[in-house]
């Protein structure tokens, strides 16, 4: 019996961590993501944005947390009434840790980009904290820009490292 409880609770934490990281590669209506990883191995918190240009543009704002609204069913199962809360977006990596960058059509959208390119810029919580995304974009706030090619990013399935 004893063993059975604890092949349950293998299955059920597996379960958990898949759902967990799921957020990240899939959106409703979209179906599973081809997106990209990306591991901070630094002791900073990251926004990680992403552009098929040398530079940040106004288009694809980031935020410093998403709304989220919960169905009014789900209200009950909390002990606070309220039907909306904030939480992390999947661009925003926290120290020694990795998040998604969801990019529908990664490969065919490479294909047509300036030199199959993807630049993805690494901006500090503290400049998201502190700037307007309109500043950040028109002074290229971030910490670091890396370029990557297509080829690049195959070879690494998918997965880039901050380091």
């Amino acid at each position: 019996m004893m063993h059975y409880v604890k092949l349950n609770l293998k299955s059920i934490s597996l379960i958990l961590l898949l759902l967990l990281l799921n957020r990240c590669i899939f959106f409703p209506g979209i179906g599973p993501q081809q997106g990209i990883e990306v591991f901070n191995n630094t002791d900073s918190i990251l926004y990680v944005a992403y552009s098929f240009s040398d530079s940040l543009g106004n288009g694809n704002p980031l935020v410093l947390f998403e709304d989220v609204n919960i169905d009014s069913n789900e209200v009950h199962a909390y002990k606070h009434n309220y039907k909306k809360h904030k939480q992390s977006p999947c661009y925003r990596l926290d120290a020694y840790s990795y998040g998604g960058i969801g990019i529908p059509g990664r490969e065919s959208l490479l294909l047509s980009c300036d030199a199959n390119k993807l630049r993805l810029f690494f901006i500090s919580e503290s400049t998201m904290r502190e700037k307007s995304w309109e500043e950040i974009c028109t002074h290229q706030l971030y910490e670091k820009k890396l370029t990557l090619t297509r080829a690049e990013l195959i070879e690494d399935d998918w997965i880039v490292v901050y380091e």
